[in-house]
């Protein structure tokens, strides 16, 4: 028997996982940074050893900005992203380059990896399909140049090319997989792009003499998990557990076959 799930079947319960993680937790006073150096308009939180640095100023709202981190274990990297005590916006893109190390035990190797984001101002999960949500989110594929230049265009996931799912629509978590990233060595994609609107972003504000968008606060959580690979003697395992399920729904002989 094949099992297979939808997109929407995988992250679904992934994201009302981790609410209720969220809102369990323990509540800490948390340190913020400020996102890039000399820009007060940004500021970010983060589990000890990661860090984001960038150049000061945007381009055409967009921050470019490098993401550096090292993963002892498989548990989620929480990174909460949020404007500055009473700055606020109508919206800001972030295009990442992202330094992420594998320093896991031995046969830890990474098969794949998540990246999701966490809105904590429109916090419940959303229905994909819009090209720019106000919800935070990622754009797996894209064609807008890094920060401060004008090629190369679109992202670059180095060893994992396998998007799932693969569109250019703003979504809550994407899946990546397609290589592997051994115990020891780092994974270095490029122009990974994240998008945020204030709840008010898409409304409008209008005089005799202009019309602008409704600005507000953001705040969402980026979330990075590695997946790691079975080892051979765990798919071997699950293997003749497969084999033992088809072989328990054969009917008996001289019995009619389920219809």
């Amino acid at each position: 028997m094949k099992i297979s799930l939808t997109h929407d079947q995988v992250i679904k319960p992934f994201l009302v996982c981790l609410a209720l993680l969220f809102l369990s937790a323990p509540e800490a006073k948390a340190v913020f940074l400020p996102i890039a150096a000399g820009d007060p308009d940004w500021q970010y939180e983060a589990p000890a050893g990661t860090t984001i640095t960038g150049n000061p100023g945007r381009v055409n709202k967009t921050y470019g900005l490098t993401l550096t981190t090292t993963f002892t274990d498989a548990n989620p990297k929480v990174i909460t992203l949020r404007t500055t005590p009473g700055h606020e916006e109508d919206e800001r893109f972030f295009m990442f380059a992202m330094s992420i190390t594998n320093n896991l035990p031995a046969g830890s190797d990474w098969g794949g990896f998540m990246i999701s984001t966490f809105d904590q101002i429109d916090p419940l999960p959303h229905t994909p399909g819009q090209d720019h949500p106000k919800w935070a989110h990622i754009h797996p594929l894209h064609g807008s140049p890094n920060a401060g230049s004008t090629l190369p265009t679109g992202p670059n996931y180095k060893e994992f090319p396998d998007l799932d799912p693969s569109t250019s629509k703003g979504i809550e978590v994407l899946m990546l997989s397609g290589g592997i990233v051994p115990v020891g060595s780092s994974w270095m994609p490029e122009r990974v792009r994240l998008h945020d609107k204030n709840a008010r972003g898409d409304e409008f504000q209008s005089s005799d003499q202009i019309s602008f968008d409704i600005v507000g606060p953001m705040e969402f959580q980026l979330v990075l998990q590695p997946k790691i690979l079975p080892e051979p003697g765990t798919l071997a395992l699950m293997s003749f557990g497969l084999a033992m399920l088809r072989f328990s729904r054969r009917p008996a002989r001289g019995q009619p076959a389920e219809s």
